[in-house]
């Protein structure tokens, strides 16, 4: 579909994604820049007092660029907002297409199932009139995805100075060039609302432990999340334990800033469950691993999912139960997440 697309003189083919939150203020970026005297930074903090959210599109065939930053959350609004700046910026040289063809990661923010998004896209559609076909790399694929290289050039350009204001990080960005070519760059004020809806699912694994796809299930499932308009389904065992989700695993922190999380010999253990435990280890988070039963929820204070499309996903609601999504465990556990995927990005 790529190839066929760029070589279609009326399609259009362009790469999106968002970045790791970007923190503002004197921190350590561990880059390099050249001068006579070191750049003395921060190393660590836990709560910065602006953060800045990037979004991007690459056209990979020419490498022009154009990145949005908003200050509030990544969404499914957020990203299509973003698009509608594009376009904006680009429709009068692009006034002979007839066709988009857009290439993402399948995230939270833009997944094939996020009723929101698909939304918005479709009125995107209505307002231009163009074909828009969403390809979507597989699961651990996202590496192949045109803009994730664009955000490793980007990194390495801006790490190694202080992006200590709004003002720094946009004129950042605006003078780093791709391929020769300079980025446009704009700034969303938009406030993003942020979480997502799950809805209680009465089924168990036979085997928990092993990866199986059972189609009755699945379809089961899918017809569920759709109907109850919710991101995603927790599965509750015979016990009303809340195990897991139907294709995530899910942590909760309880008043105390105690992390729990579900007993492995009862889940199917993602491969970012294992990253999200260690992360928080690292920062010095408690551990629990027990059940939580439907009748504890209210006891609970945040509640977060994990997996490989969602990464670290807050939860502001199951069912008739709400949660905190601002919690500063939760958000640290999201920005170090996000940074670890841009480090891996970076070796490629």
């Amino acid at each position: 579909m790529n190839a066929w697309a760029d070589s279609d003189p009326t399609t259009l083919r362009i790469s999106i994604d968002t970045k790791a939150t970007v923190h503002v203020g004197d921190y350590s970026r561990r880059g390099q820049s050249r001068g006579l005297d070191a750049v003395k930074a921060w190393d660590h903090d836990m709560r910065p007092k602006e953060k800045l959210v990037p979004g991007g599109i690459l056209e990979p065939v020419t490498g022009r660029s154009f990145l949005f930053f908003g200050n509030s959350y990544k969404t499914s609004d957020f990203m299509v907002d973003g698009l509608l700046l594009w376009w904006a910026e680009r429709k009068d040289a692009l006034s002979h297409l007839k066709q988009l063809v857009v290439n993402m990661d399948n995230g939270p923010e833009c997944s094939g199932r996020r009723t929101q998004f698909l939304h918005r896209m479709t009125e995107f559609v209505d307002s231009t009139g163009l074909v828009i076909r969403l390809i979507y790399y597989p699961p651990y694929h996202s590496k192949y995805n045109g803009i994730e290289r664009y955000w490793a050039g980007l990194e390495k350009s801006w790490n190694g100075y202080l992006l200590d204001s709004v003002a720094t990080v946009l004129n950042r960005a605006g003078n780093f060039a791709w391929r020769g070519m300079q980025t446009t760059v704009r700034l969303l004020n938009t406030l993003y609302e942020k979480g997502v809806k799950l809805s209680i699912y009465p089924h168990i694994r036979p085997n928990p432990g092993i990866k199986k796809w059972d189609d009755q299930f699945r379809n089961s499932v899918s017809r569920y999340i759709l109907e109850h308009a919710v991101y995603e389904a927790a599965l509750i065992n015979p016990e009303n334990q809340i195990t897991e989700g139907s294709r995530s695993n899910i942590f909760f922190i309880d008043r105390a800033g105690c992390m729990i999380s579900t007993p492995r010999k009862d889940i199917l253990p993602g491969i970012t469950r294992k990253y999200v435990l260690k992360l928080a280890a690292g920062e010095g988070i408690q551990i629990k691993e027990r059940t939580v039963s439907i009748d504890s929820l209210d006891s609970l204070v945040s509640v977060f999912i994990s997996g490989t499309s969602p990464k670290v996903l807050p939860v502001k609601q199951i069912d008739d139960f709400f949660f905190d999504v601002d919690h500063p465990f939760l958000r640290l556990l999201m920005d170090q997440f996000d940074q670890l995927v841009q480090q891996n990005l970076a070796r490629i």
